[in-house]
């Protein structure tokens, strides 16, 4: 969603934020403005980078099972930044209930194209205006690396206040963990803010009231290596390198209200 402020800087816009001068709001406004890619320009990075729609909903069916007994017609799925609409196509085939909320107009033309159900918007404002315990599950894929780290925490109590008791959030973010995505693949996207460390993510559910949280990784970026013939000291050493450069390359809560 945006590069890095100049720590100078995001002191003076969160002054001017608070203080609500009018002067300083132009400058907010612009460097804001400088911050964003265009909406049609973004949905191309993604399309080169990110991989095929079908791609990735052949990823996300892996969590059908945590969340179909939570969805209901009275307590709806939220997807939050949703994109393309692959998680929305996936619950759409599962024949569960599900809105999608995003940012960028381009893609949410392109959701509504494929008969999802789908609304141009600010995830802070929708979580907002959500009844408490109105919402049957939650969902952030590749979202919260997007937001400063101050407001992550703001996303999870805001999630959990709109959960039913036993709704399900899931938070999928770039596993940083990982050699290859924290050095390198993160960066591809202009609007990620900073790699959010997968220990930290779940810390933060934690803190928001999440009474039971479990982790996930997927999408191993490397076949591990065929270390039958090898002594079993150097295969453990070798396999150990190969994991922390070629691992999974997504990671993800899903935690419990």
């Amino acid at each position: 969603m945006g590069f890095l402020h100049t720590s100078a800087e995001k002191v003076l816009l969160r002054l001017a934020r608070a203080l609500g001068v009018t002067e300083i709001q132009s400058r907010i406004d612009a460097l804001e403005s400088s911050r964003q890619i265009s909406p049609d320009l973004y949905m191309k990075l993604e399309s080169r980078f990110r991989g095929s729609t079908e791609e990735i909903i052949s990823r996300q069916m892996q969590y059908v099972p945590f969340v179909q007994h939570c969805i209901t017609e009275q307590h709806p799925a939220l997807d939050l930044g949703c994109g393309r609409g692959e998680w929305l196509t996936v619950l759409k085939r599962n024949e569960l209930c599900a809105v999608g909320i995003d940012g960028n107009p381009v893609a949410v033309n392109e959701c509504k194209n494929n008969g999802l159900n789908v609304s141009l918007g600010d995830i802070f404002d929708v979580l907002r205006r959500q009844p408490p315990q109105s919402l049957g599950c939650i969902t952030l894929f590749q979202v919260l690396e997007h937001l400063p780290f101050e407001r992550v925490l703001d996303v999870l109590r805001l999630s959990r206040n709109a959960l039913i008791d036993g709704g399900v959030l899931i938070a999928e973010i770039p596993n940083s963990q990982t050699l290859r995505v924290g050095a390198t693949t993160f960066w591809i996207d202009p609007t990620h803010e900073r790699p959010l460390f997968p220990d930290v993510l779940h810390f933060l559910a934690q803190e928001a009231g999440f009474n039971s949280i479990r982790t996930q990784t997927s999408t191993p970026l490397g076949t591990s290596p065929d270390l039958s013939n090898a002594p079993q000291e150097l295969a453990e050493v070798i396999l150990d390198l190969h994991t922390r450069i070629h691992g999974d390359g997504d990671f993800a809560i899903i935690a419990t209200r």
